[in-house]
C-alpha cells in the first residue's frame, strides 16, 4: 500500500524537493493532493479481497467495506450472523474514494496525515502526473484530468453514450 510519504518521495526527485521531507514541503504536497481530490470525479474500483473463515461460512472484516460480488459475478448475500455462504476464498469489494485511513481503513475525502494510504495502487501514476503538472504551473482543473480518466477506466466504468431513442420501447 502506498502512503503519502511514498508519494512525496516519488515526486520529490522530479520537482527538485528534498528527499527527506521537511514539514513545509510535506504540507504543501498534502495541500496539492487535497486540491486535486476536491476536483476529482467519484472514483470506484473493484478489488479482489481475501475472505477468511471456513467454506460456506466466509467473512470479510474491514470498516466501511462489504463484499459486493462473489467470484462468479453474483451478488454476495450476507447471512444474519455476518458470514457469506460461499466456498470461494476471495470475493470482490467496490472501493470508493482515493485515500483510506491506515488505522481503520475508512474512506477519507481529504488527506490529513502522512500515513493515509491510496485505496489502490492503480491510481498512483495518474496522481503523480497530476501533482507534477499542478506544481509545474498547469491549472489544477486541467491536471486532474489524468485522475478522472483513471477513475472512468477502472472496471467500474461509467457508461456515457447517448441513448438511442429509436431503439427504446415503451412498456405498457
Amino acid at each position: 500500500m502506498t502512503n503519502i510519504a511514498d508519494i512525496y518521495k516519488a515526486l520529490a526527485v522530479r520537482i527538485n524537493y528534498p528527499i527527506q521531507p521537511t514539514y513545509r514541503c510535506m504540507q504543501k504536497i498534502i495541500g496539492y493532493i487535497n486540491l486535486l481530490l476536491s476536483l476529482t470525479n467519484t472514483p470506484q474500483i473493484i478489488v479482489e479481497v481475501p475472505l477468511s473463515g471456513e467454506p460456506r461460512k466466509r467473512f470479510y472484516k474491514r470498516t466501511g467495506e462489504k463484499v459486493a460480488y462473489l467470484l462468479n459475478g453474483e451478488p454476495a448475500p450476507i447471512n444474519p450472523d455476518g458470514t457469506i455462504n460461499t466456498p470461494d476464498s476471495s470475493a470482490y469489494v467496490i472501493r470508493t474514494g482515493l485515500f483510506q485511513s491506515l488505522d481503520d481503513g475508512s474512506v477519507k475525502n481529504f488527506v490529513t496525515s502522512e500515513e493515509d494510504i491510496l485505496s489502490d495502487d492503480y491510481y498512483l501514476q495518474p496522481l503523480l502526473t497530476a501533482l507534477f503538472l499542478t506544481i509545474s504551473g498547469v491549472q489544477p482543473s486541467e491536471a486532474v484530468m489524468y485522475i478522472n480518466d483513471a477513475c472512468t477506466r477502472s472496471t467500474a466504468k461509467v457508461h456515457t453514450q447517448q441513448v438511442d431513442i429509436k431503439r427504446v420501447k415503451r412498456r405498457l
